[in-house]
C-alpha cells in the first residue's frame, strides 16, 4: 500500500523466485565467460559473443522490440493490463516494442513475464541491445544456447520451425536445440540462424560452450 502498488504488481516486481534469479544474474555479470580451447572457433564468429558490424547494437534493440511484440501478440493481453502489472507507463512499453528504448534488466524481466514469456529467452537479446558482456554462471551448456535460440525465434516473429530448418537439419533436431537439449553441428545451426534473420557470429561462443558441455573432453585427451 505504501508503495502505491497492487498485490499483483508487487509480485510481478519482487516475487520470491524472480528476485533470487535477478540477484544471481547480477552477480554473474562480473564473472568471465568460460571457454574451451580444444574446440575450434567457427570462422564467422568472435570469442566475446559481441555483435559484429553487420549486427549492430541498433539492430539488437530492434530485435528485442520485435521479440516483445511477438510475446504480446501471442499473449492476447492488453497493453493497459501489462502497464498495470508492471507499473510501466504505456509510452515506455510502446517505446520498447518499437525498438526505441531499452529498459533495465529487472524492468525487461517484468515486462516479458507479464507478457507470458520466459524472461531467460530475452536475456541475451537484452545484453546485445545494451552492449554489455554476456552473463556467465549457472547455465553454460545447451540450456543457454536454447534460450538464445528461442529469443532469436521470437525476434523473427515465431516462424514455422520446419520452414526455418536448412537442409540437413530435421525438425526434431531443431526442436531439441530450441529446448536446450542438444547443440547441432555449427554449419546446421548457422544455417538455422540465418533463416531466422539472426547473425550467427553472436551465437558462436554459446555454441562452443554447449558443445563442450555436451561432449566433455576426457582426461588425458589433447
Amino acid at each position: 500500500t505504501a508503495a502505491g502498488l497492487s498485490a499483483a504488481a508487487a509480485r510481478a516486481r519482487w516475487g520470491g523466485v524472480r528476485v533470487q534469479r535477478l540477484v544471481s544474474e547480477r552477480a554473474q555479470l562480473s564473472m568471465s565467460e568460460p571457454t574451451d580451447r580444444h574446440l575450434p572457433l567457427p570462422a564467422s564468429s568472435n570469442e566475446t559473443g559481441a555483435p559484429s558490424a553487420a549486427a549492430s547494437k541498433d539492430s539488437a534493440v530492434q530485435e528485442l522490440g520485435t521479440a516483445l511484440r511477438t510475446l504480446h501478440a501471442r499473449s492476447g493481453v492488453s497493453l493497459q493490463f501489462v502497464s498495470d502489472i508492471t507499473g510501466l507507463s504505456l509510452p515506455v512499453i510502446t517505446a520498447m516494442f518499437d525498438g526505441c528504448r531499452v529498459l533495465s534488466w529487472p524492468e525487461t524481466y517484468m515486462l516479458s513475464h507479464a507478457l507470458g514469456g520466459d524472461p531467460q529467452d530475452l536475456q541475451l537479446l537484452w545484453h546485445w541491445a545494451r552492449g554489455v558482456p554476456l552473463p556467465t554462471g549457472a547455465v553454460t551448456g545447451p540450456g543457454r544456447l536454447g534460450a538464445a535460440l528461442r529469443g532469436a525465434q521470437l525476434a523473427a516473429g515465431l516462424p514455422d520451425i520446419a520452414a526455418s530448418c536448412p537442409p540437413g537439419l530435421s525438425v526434431a533436431e531443431a526442436c531439441a536445440a530450441l529446448a536446450g537439449e542438444a547443440a547441432p553441428d555449427w554449419p546446421l545451426l548457422s544455417g538455422f540462424l540465418v533463416r531466422l534473420g539472426a547473425d550467427p557470429s553472436r551465437f558462436a561462443s554459446l555454441w562452443m560452450a554447449a558443445r563442450a558441455a555436451q561432449h566433455p573432453i576426457r582426461t588425458g585427451e589433447r
